[in-house]
């Protein structure tokens, strides 16, 4: 079987619990993990060929204050870099 075939029956679940974990907590802070969970449901959207509105999820989070207003000095802007910390070997 194809595997978009195999996805069908989950992607209302899988939208549905995606779609609740980017909107759960309306933060600036979370924005990276919201922007993570958008791109893994347009992969299921594309790689399924199903049509999932996301605009105004991805237009929520492009509104946020820290992303329209100007950087009050230097190397005050939002940083969408996610910070890892590694152990040492």
């Amino acid at each position: 079987a194809d595997d978009s075939e195999i996805l069908h029956p989950l992607i209302y679940p899988l939208v549905q619990v995606f779609m609740l974990t980017a909107t759960l907590v309306p933060s600036s802070r979370y924005l990276p993990l919201r922007f993570q969970v958008l791109k893994a449901i347009l992969r299921l959207s594309k790689n399924t060929n199903t049509f999932i509105p996301l605009s105004s999820t991805i237009l929520e989070a492009l509104n946020f204050s820290e992303l329209t207003r100007k950087p009050s000095g230097v190397g005050n802007h939002f940083n969408f870099n996610g910070i890892m910390k590694v152990p040492k070997p």
